[in-house]
C-alpha cells in the first residue's frame, strides 16, 4: 500500500514537534540509517543514528528562539510503495508566535516497520 498523505501529514507535524523541542536524540529518530544529506557543499552520509543526533546537536544554536515549527507540504510523489518524495518548507515561530524565518528541502522517505523515516534530505536553495 503507498504511503498515503495523511501519513506523510502526521510524519512532518510530530517531526515538527520534534525540532522545536531541541531534543537531538527525539529528532534522530526521524531519520533512517543509512541516510544522505547532499547540498552545494557535499554529500554526508549517514550510518549511524549517534551521527544524526551529534549533528543536530551541535547545530541547536542556529535554532535558539525557535519554540514552534510547521511544515508546509509543497508537493509529494510516490516512487514505490513505501518510498515518497517530499517538498518542504519550514516556518519558525518564536514564543510571541512571530514568525522568525524558516527553511525547504526535499525529502525521500521510507516506510519501514517503525514508521516513515528520512533518508534522503537535499536543501532548497532560498529564493
Amino acid at each position: 500500500m503507498p504511503v498515503s498523505k495523511s501519513e506523510i501529514s502526521a510524519f512532518y507535524t510530530d517531526y515538527a514537534t520534534a525540532l522545536a523541542s531541541r531534543d537531538a536524540k527525539g529528532i534522530a529518530r526521524y531519520w533512517g540509517v543509512p541516510a544522505l544529506v547532499l547540498s552545494d557543499e557535499g554529500a554526508i552520509a549517514v550510518t549511524k543514528s549517534a551521527e544524526t543526533e551529534a549533528f543536530f546537536a551541535a547545530s541547536m544554536e542556529q535554532y535558539k528562539n525557535v519554540v514552534a515549527a510547521k511544515a508546509r507540504i509543497e508537493n509529494t510523489v510516490h516512487l514505490a510503495d513505501s518510498v515518497a518524495a517530499c517538498e518542504i518548507a519550514w516556518e519558525h515561530r518564536d514564543a510571541t508566535g512571530t514568525p522568525i524565518g524558516g527553511e525547504a528541502g526535499y525529502y525521500l522517505l521510507k516506510r519501514s516497520e517503525s514508521g516513515l523515516k528520512i533518508h534522503v534530505y537535499t536543501p532548497r536553495p532560498a529564493t
